[in-house]
């Protein structure tokens, strides 16, 4: 897994959100505005040619230069145990019992990169376009009694500190200066698409899928996909093939690394200033993690 987190805010990862908004990652409020997002004509990557972004095949991962700027897997896992940890402490005060997830959330909820896409050929062939079996592990609402949800429910002022990745978003009244680095992940995401060099390798990926006998569908980004089973699956199979044959992942993944550096030029300021605000996060996740262990 790459250093910087790929853990999301979501009930997805965090099934405790099951309860009202016991993780809706909610922070202190602030009016502070997002800066605006400029134009594609309005950056210039001219100097930044050379960056790179790093590509893992071996575990499936990219880093961008935006990553410096987000909470790390460690980060990520520190917020989690806080939040569990203050969790319990409030059921069990309320006369419940709750049992604290031993796995940390940045294995519990690992998922691959598939942000252009399928590109691991073998797991496509394994899988198709379905995600690898994972670990399963205990979801530890499944193991609370009727009177521990009870005592469960009484907690929804336990709230899931901030977690600043790099797809996350500042909920309303939340500070978006915290979140400035995932904005300009996404600014720049948005910018590299327009880029001529994203369309010539998109053109040479779809080229490939309809050489291999699929037709391909530019609104769906990827292979018009069979509905029996092992259509579906030579369809993955393609996809990642042809991502992997045309060096698509990493061109794509370069487009966007370039146009992230023009932007932290522009923000480096904030961008620090939001960088001590995520250590404030950090810290409190910290003391609560000593107060309660």
């Amino acid at each position: 897994m790459s250093h910087r987190s790929s853990v999301r805010c979501g009930g997805a990862l965090l099934s405790v959100a099951a309860f009202a908004a016991l993780a809706g990652c909610a922070g202190e409020t602030d009016n502070t505005q997002p800066p605006t997002a400029p134009s594609f004509s309005q950056v210039d990557i001219s100097e930044f040619s050379d960056v790179r972004a790093t590509v893992d095949y071996s575990l499936h991962q990219i880093s961008y230069p935006i990553d410096a700027y987000l909470m790390t897997d460690k980060d990520a896992d520190l917020i989690d145990q806080a939040f569990h940890l203050e969790f319990k402490a409030c059921v069990n005060e309320n006369g419940g019992q709750y049992t604290v997830p031993t796995v940390p959330v940045s294995e519990r909820a690992a998922m691959p990169e598939r942000r252009y896409g399928l590109w691991d050929v073998d797991e496509a062939a394994a899988y198709g376009y379905a995600l690898p079996p994972g670990e399963k592990y205990a979801d530890p609402l499944s193991e609370l009694s009727e009177a521990d949800m009870l005592a469960a429910d009484k907690c929804g002022t336990v709230k899931y500190l901030p977690l600043v990745t790099r797809d996350a978003m500042a909920a309303d009244g939340q500070d978006a200066e915290t979140y400035l680095a995932s904005s300009i992940a996404s600014t720049a995401f948005e910018l590299a698409q327009s880029d001529a060099r994203w369309q010539a390798a998109d053109d040479e990926w779809y080229q490939c899928i309809e050489d291999a006998g699929f037709v391909a569908d530019r609104e769906a980004l990827g292979p018009v996909v069979p509905a029996d089973a092992e259509g579906a699956l030579r369809a993955a199979v393609v996809e990642a093939t042809c991502s992997d044959s045309t060096g698509r992942i990493q061109r794509l993944a370069d487009i966007e690394s370039q146009y992230q550096p023009a932007l932290i030029a522009d923000q480096q300021t904030a961008l620090n200033s939001s960088l001590e605000k995520q250590q404030e996060i950090i810290e409190q996740a910290r003391n609560i993690i000593g107060e309660h262990s």
